[in-house]
C-alpha cells in the first residue's frame, strides 16, 4: 500500500474536523494556496511562524498561556504579576536548575511547573520576561 499524498491528508483533515471553524478557515486558506500556485510557501498562508526564532517564540508563548490559566489573578497587571513571581520562583528557587539538561519535566511535575519548564526551554533557558511583557503575552487569561 502506498503512503497517502498531501491531497488525502487534507481530505481526511476535512471530514475529521466537522465544524470546527478554526479548522475550517485554515483549510480554505490551504485550497487558496493549492489553487494559486504561487511559489508563496504554505506557511505564509496560515500564517504560521517561518523562522526558526518566531516558532521559538510562539511555543514559549503558547507554554505561558498554559501557565497563566493556572495562576489564579483577578486581573491582567495582577495575573502578569504572579505569572512572574511563579516565573523567578521556578528559575532560582531549583527547579529549573535541577531539570534544566532533562528532555522534558518530571511526570509528577504539576502544570504549572510543566508549562514554566516548557516556556524557559523555548526562551533558551532564559526567564527575561517582565511582568509588563507576560501581560503583553497572556494578559486575555484573566479577562
Amino acid at each position: 500500500m502506498s503512503s497517502p499524498d498531501g491531497f488525502d491528508h487534507l481530505e481526511r483533515m476535512r471530514a475529521a474536523a466537522g465544524h470546527i471553524p478554526e479548522v475550517a478557515e485554515h483549510l480554505r486558506e490551504i485550497d487558496r494556496w493549492i489553487e494559486d500556485g504561487t511559489a508563496a510557501p504554505l506557511q505564509a498562508y496560515l500564517r504560521f511562524p517561518i523562522t526558526a526564532a518566531r516558532r521559538r517564540r510562539y511555543r514559549r508563548d503558547k507554554w505561558l498561556v498554559l501557565a497563566a490559566r493556572e495562576v489564579e489573578a483577578s486581573g491582567p497587571t495582577a495575573g502578569a504579576a504572579m505569572l512572574k513571581a511563579e516565573l523567578d520562583a521556578f528559575l532560582t528557587r531549583g527547579a529549573w536548575f535541577a531539570w534544566r539538561n532533562d528532555a522534558a519535566p518530571p511526570e509528577d511535575a504539576t502544570t504549572l511547573r510543566a508549562a514554566l519548564f516548557w516556556a524557559v526551554k523555548f526562551n533558551d533557558g532564559s526567564g527575561d520576561l517582565t511582568a509588563r511583557r507576560l501581560q503583553d503575552i497572556v494578559g486575555n487569561v484573566w479577562r
